[in-house]
């Protein structure tokens, strides 16, 4: 009874992905820890995570016509994701909340400071368990890097950034 959903999920996610200029999940507004105006890193770390797990469970269920259709796509949208994270990362020098450019502060929503948006929530799915990066891939590194010098305490991730209100 789950599998049709599954499967109409994974439709809507090609649609989604194949009509977008970047090939990325579509640009969200302001919500959640991000809070940012653009293609957040995150929605694409779980949106590839949610199509493996689709692939696997097509596969356990015999379905492997749906299996190999979603193993194909799953490489397009991967690798159009992997253009988005390296173009990021050279521009930024790590992998931020957005990719290309978005928009933050007030700039993205009015009446948010720069120490409510922007927040590095969920990067640390480039390696695992999305698998996009391997664990050692030097951008995945940099990254977690930065982010621990620059966007957290005591070495947690935080909701809020490093730069507290003025």
């Amino acid at each position: 009874t789950v599998y049709p959903k599954i499967k109409a999920g994974i439709v809507w996610l090609k649609n989604a992905i194949m009509n977008e200029e970047y090939h990325l999940m579509p640009s969200a507004w302001p919500y959640d820890n991000e809070m940012i105006l653009g293609h957040y890193t995150s929605n694409n770390l779980w949106a590839i995570l949610g199509l493996r797990s689709a692939i696997r469970i097509s596969t356990e269920m015999g379905r492997q016509d749906d299996a190999n259709d979603w193993k194909r796509f799953q490489d397009f949208y991967k690798a159009s994701l992997l253009k988005a994270i390296k173009a990021t990362f050279k521009k930024k020098g790590y992998v931020p909340p957005g990719l290309y450019d978005y928009k933050v502060w007030e700039e993205a929503r009015e009446g948010f400071k720069d120490w409510q948006t922007n927040q590095e929530r969920e990067t640390m799915l480039l390696a695992y368990s999305s698998e996009v990066l391997a664990q050692d891939y030097p951008i995945h590194d940099t990254t977690l890097n930065y982010i621990r010098r620059n966007r957290s305490r005591d070495g947690n991730m935080q909701n809020r950034n490093y730069r507290e209100q003025e």
